[in-house]
């Protein structure tokens, strides 16, 4: 449940910066976080498409190691996707903690990026999660933030009990309210 939380949350960030941006479609921002690639044919937790370029951007987001075996995983759902060959220049932002990079990953000063790996001609660019999403936040409008905060409480709040028990749900609420 943790590590749906995080890509619910940086999928409502990524679908309010399109909100009313004509021809984007954002997808997987609330899906299961046990909707693997293998299994869904999706590409990313989250991706942003246009109606006449095609696919944008490509989101990993998680709070747990981002593995070898999961940036296969990543490098085989693109290479579904694009039929005739994954295009160059072709980069998978993974949204996560610092200590969830692979030791084999390039270590950047490039900041945002924290680390970089290729992998079959796929850039995967490793980016702190609560960085990334504290200068989304910021980088919104008013009216973006006040939609933000009502579909991340709305998230947080559903189900019989919310998704996290209470104190904890409260806490986070209380963050988003603020």
């Amino acid at each position: 449940m943790m590590e749906t939380i995080p890509q619910a949350i940086c999928g409502i960030a990524v679908e309010t910066e399109f909100l009313n941006r004509e021809g984007y479609v954002v997808s997987g921002a609330r899906d299961s976080a046990s909707t693997t690639n293998r299994t869904s044919n999706k590409v990313g937790d989250v991706s942003v498409e246009h109606a006449a370029e095609g696919l944008m951007r490509v989101y990993e987001i998680t709070v747990k190691e981002f593995g070898i075996q999961r940036i296969n995983e990543a490098v085989q759902s693109l290479g579904m996707f694009f039929e005739k060959g994954i295009p160059t220049g072709m980069i998978v932002h993974v949204l996560c903690r610092p200590d969830d990079i692979p030791a084999e990953a390039e270590r950047s000063l490039q900041n945002p990026v924290i680390a970089e790996l290729e992998r079959e001609g796929v850039l995967f660019q490793f980016i702190d999660l609560h960085a990334w999403l504290a200068v989304k936040i910021a980088e919104f409008d008013l009216n973006q933030r006040a939609h933000f905060f009502t579909e991340v409480q709305k998230f947080l709040n559903t189900g019989k009990n919310g998704r996290i028990p209470g104190t904890e749900r409260q806490a986070w609420a209380a963050g988003f309210t603020g």
